[in-house]
Parts: structure tokens; sequence; C-alpha cells
């Protein structure tokens, strides 16, 4: 994956994290864990988050966990 759809997930994902949606760990180049407050704003949030990639163009793998949101970038779709 180009390293400036890299910077624009890791963006993108900050950004929400300053709303206090949730507190983001980065595990890997184009995984992401996140962690949430309380299991009330997760489907919200992982709702939000697969329109978002799938409008910048990128398939997303999204994980539950308890109180936590792996998201896994699989790859950008051609456009």
């Amino acid at each position: 994956m180009p390293r400036c759809f890299r910077r624009a997930n890791t963006s993108l994902l900050k950004r929400l994290e300053t709303c206090n949606f949730f507190k983001l760990n980065k595990t890997s180049k184009n995984e992401f864990t996140l962690i949430l407050g309380s299991d009330i704003p997760k489907e919200f949030v992982k709702t939000e988050l697969e329109e978002i990639f799938t409008g910048m163009g990128f398939q997303v793998e999204i994980k539950e966990d308890f109180s936590k949101l792996r998201v896994k970038v699989l790859r950008e779709f051609k456009r």
C-alpha cells in the first residue's frame, strides 16, 4: 500500500481519536486497535469507519472485541 494511503488511514483515525470516540493504538502499518471507553458507541464507530474507508476506496476488516475494535486495512480499491 502506498505511503500516502497509510498516512490517510492514520490521520483519519487520529482525528476521530481527538473527538474522544476511542484511544488509538497502531499495531502495524495497516492494523489499528481502537479502545473504546464502553461498548455503547462500538456499533456506531464500526459503521462509521466502514463507510468512511469504503468512501475513501479502502477495503477494511473490522473485528469486535470487548470494548475494542480491531481495524485492518486490506487493500485499496482500484478507481
